[in-house]
């Protein structure tokens, strides 16, 4: 049975003033809050007049007027669901202005004493009004009352466009307007999702709570955008808090408004569920990734030592490539997940290594069979039937598997424990302090990286550090773009060596077996076509062979990488980078040619190719997602022959 307040007190708790305050607080303001009748051209308070109550409107609207030396002003209109006198609520000061019914209104009515009592018996309560009186001195410049009626459906039609304007008006009866100040919160991670909003100005940070009580900040929502709806479409309790990172205004949509369209306008209703179907078919594979990123353990050095220590390289490759994802996950903690950092491409990467390790990929001989380069082999070698070359290719791939697993096990080596090291220094930190971080950095050796100094595995540090610190949402992006290929330039020098040697082993192989065979006064020819068929075999390894697999698509290396949607190269956030190191960083490793690599032994070429392919799926959030189910390590580790042979 519900009680007679009861309606009240939804509508307050639905009231971004009263957002924050404990429910207990909020049922007493409702049971002690007293409903005001109006008739249309009723004055609910005047310019001038103390001000004693702040008022929430129940149903119906005023129009907000004030007097200057031009005359009297329409500041805008107060409808259902919004508030308004606000500021007796926080200071004793006269009404700014003067809010008179249009129509037959209804609002509650709640007086600064009755707020006070509230406080004095909900201790809880006194937090949220220090915040309101804090945010006073920014609140009185942002708040703006609601605009006129045909402002607000010029506004909706942004947002969907494929409504038509006349049933906009009627569907704007149905939206609150909502101003914030910079840090106030406007929803909470696991309230039932009832609205969603559209942000009009500034900008709003979305963050999820870890189990541990760390939050993570998963991206953010600025001017054009919704945010919140998928928890209004699928009924589930919000995965993450949003809370105002400027000062901002924004169009609520309530459920009840969202059904009444539905009734009223069920053609209109099918364009606009279409448009937010898109969106939360985009988001779905990202709310797996949400799910993990507030539930993981974070690494510890000790794991990283037991990781590299192991012998068996297919248990290695498997161990390393969810380390790279939890260091991934743990990162966020830092940069926030509405990135992708070099980790998670890092377990991309590793993952699809563990195919070459375990001998998945296709066999070496059906490669050359299909090129010109078979034809050139079986002539070259006379003695090529007196041993079976079955055999011999399959000591190739064992050579190549085995100098995968070295270079697997040399970068997470390296790479992983100075992230260990990271998070654990900064994780916790509010605020930039540029000596502790340079005293971190003392640890790591000077020196270029191809003499085993670590000057740009540092600079990576500090642009991920940087990041961790920006406020502005595409600086941050570039920040970590610009780690993201700091690290990934310093790994592939490091590894340049390893890929030399794993693409070259299959001609290595060959040839110690001809050098064997063959008569030794063959030898020296053998020995001096050795440069280029080994060129020509990388490049057909490289095009053949070499694969990249994301969550969603297998990319060939060969190939050009693929746009980040239809005819954008890059997600809007990226679209021009402004950050001038990482522009000319960026310029300097693609040099404006295409991304495919001829040759994956080239550093140029890996380069242009990860650069392009960084920048491209920086905001594909899907690589934050598990890189193996618990049946798929089951399968892998069911493989392995005893003893730790492949």
């Amino acid at each position: 049975m519900s009680r007679p307040h009861d309606a009240a007190t939804r509508r307050l708790k639905g009231t971004w003033l009263l957002h924050d305050l404990p429910d207990g607080a909020i049922e007493q303001l409702a049971a002690g809050a007293k409903e005001v009748a109006l008739k249309a051209d009723d004055v609910l308070l005047r310019e001038g007049e103390p001000g004693d109550a702040f008022y929430v409107v129940l149903d119906g609207s005023l129009r907000v007027t004030q007097r200057s030396a031009r005359g009297l002003s329409v500041l805008g209109e107060v409808r259902r669901g919004e508030h308004l006198g606000e500021l007796a609520l926080l200071d004793d000061a006269p009404r700014t202005a003067t809010a008179t019914a249009i129509e037959p209104t209804r609002a509650l009515s709640i007086t600064r004493d009755a707020f006070e009592a509230c406080v004095a018996n909900h201790p809880a309560a006194a937090s949220t009004l220090g915040r309101l009186r804090e945010y006073r001195r920014a609140w009185s410049g942002v708040r703006r009352v609601r605009p006129a009626a045909d402002d607000v459906t010029a506004l909706l039609a942004r947002f969907v466009p494929d409504v038509p304007s006349e049933r906009l008006g009627d569907f704007a009866a149905h939206v609150e307007w909502v101003t914030v100040p910079s840090g106030a919160l406007v929803f909470r991670q696991g309230e039932r999702g009832d609205a969603v909003y559209f942000v009009v100005s500034g900008q709003l940070e979305v963050q999820a709570e870890r189990e541990d009580g760390q939050g993570v900040r998963l991206g953010e929502a600025g001017p054009g955008e919704p945010i919140g709806e998928m928890a209004l479409l699928s009924g589930e309790p919000r995965m993450a808090s949003a809370r105002a990172s400027s000062d901002s205004e924004l169009l609520k949509l309530s459920r009840e408004g969202f059904d009444a369209l539905v009734n009223e306008h069920p053609k209109a209703m099918a364009l606009f569920a279409r448009t937010m179907a898109t969106r939360l078919a985009r988001a779905a594979r990202g709310r797996g990734a949400i799910a993990q990123l507030c539930s993981a353990r974070v690494l510890t050095l000790e794991e990283c030592t037991a990781a590299v220590n192991l012998a068996d390289p297919v248990l290695l490759n498997l161990t390393i490539t969810q380390l790279y994802h939890r260091l991934a996950v743990d990162l966020t903690l830092m940069l926030g997940a509405q990135d992708v950092n070099w980790f998670a491409f890092g377990c991309r990467a590793s993952k699809t290594a563990g195919s070459s390790i375990r001998g998945q990929e296709l066999p070496l001989r059906e490669v050359l069979r299909h090129t010109r380069l078979w034809p050139v082999v079986m002539r070259g070698v006379e003695a090529a039937r007196r041993f079976e070359l079955t055999a011999l290719f399959d000591d190739a791939l064992r050579t190549v598997a085995d100098r995968v697993a070295e270079g697997n096990r040399l970068i997470f080596e390296e790479i992983g424990p100075s992230f260990v090291r990271l998070v654990g220094a900064f994780v916790k930190d509010t605020g930039y302090d540029r000596a502790k971080l340079d005293r971190f950095l003392s640890a790591l050796k000077p020196g270029p990286s191809d003499r085993g100094g670590q000057d740009t595995l540092k600079s990576a540090l500090t642009a991920y550090y940087e990041a961790t610190f920006e406020r502005s949402a595409k600086r941050r992006a570039e920040l970590v773009l610009l780690g993201n290929l700091k690290v990934g330039l310093h790994e592939q020098i490091r590894v340049d060596p390893v890929i030399d040697r794993a693409l070259d082993a299959p001609m290595e192989v060959f040839f110690d077996r001809a050098a064997a065979l063959l008569p030794r006064v063959l030898r020296p020819g053998v020995t001096l076509a050795r440069p280029a068929l080994q060129r020509q075999l990388r490049q057909v390894l490289t095009k053949r062979m070499m694969r990249y697999r994301l969550p969603d698509l297998e990319l060939g290396l060969g190939d050009d990488v693929p746009s980040w949607k239809g005819e954008e190269a890059w997600p809007p956030m990226l679209q021009t980078l402004e950050h001038p190191e990482l522009r000319a960083l960026f310029d300097s490793l693609t040099a404006g040619a295409p991304s495919r690599a001829r040759d994956w032994s080239l550093l140029s070429d890996r380069m242009r190719y990860i650069a392009t392919l960084f920048r491209s799926r920086q905001k594909s959030l899907q690589l934050f997602e598990p890189p193996y189910l618990a049946e798929q390590q089951a399968d892998i580790l069911a493989q392995r022959v005893p003893g730790g042979a492949l």
